[in-house]
């Protein structure tokens, strides 16, 4: 029986990486550029709650938290000294994604489901990819 689960959720994954293959994304990310002045803290607000905090060169310049549920941040992706992109999941299954322009985030997109990954095409484009 064991095994039987195994080869079913062996077959699902290699199954749905050719239909990501398919869509014609590359898993390189042509345009992206590292920028080690921003960086993403995650943590836990007592026993049920959670959050997230952007900080840019050592200073907090954006964050959210729930007492119950809350956030968890990732994907922080730039495509140039200052403007990038980065994925919010809310606990409701709910995937937000912000842009950074220097110290300024604003909301840029969202979507629902888990995120399996982040496109960003340009400034003003980006896909996320999400399984349900």
């Amino acid at each position: 029986m064991k095994i039987a689960i195994f080869i079913i959720i062996l077959t699902m994954l290699l199954i749905s990486n050719v239909h990501s293959q398919s869509l014609g994304f590359e898993e390189t990310e042509c345009g992206i550029v590292s920028n080690s002045s921003y960086y993403i803290e995650n943590y836990q607000l007592g026993s049920h709650g959670y959050g997230y905090r952007l900080h840019h060169n050592g200073i907090t310049i954006y964050g959210q938290y729930g007492e119950y549920g809350g956030y968890s941040a990732s994907y922080l992706r730039f495509i140039n000294d200052s403007v990038g992109l980065f994925v919010v999941y809310e606990v409701t299954a709910q995937i937000h994604v912000f842009k950074i322009i220097g110290n300024n985030v604003t909301p840029f997109g969202y979507g629902s489901g888990s995120c399996v990954a982040l496109f960003i095409v340009n400034a003003n484009t980006a896909y996320i990819a999400v399984d349900y």
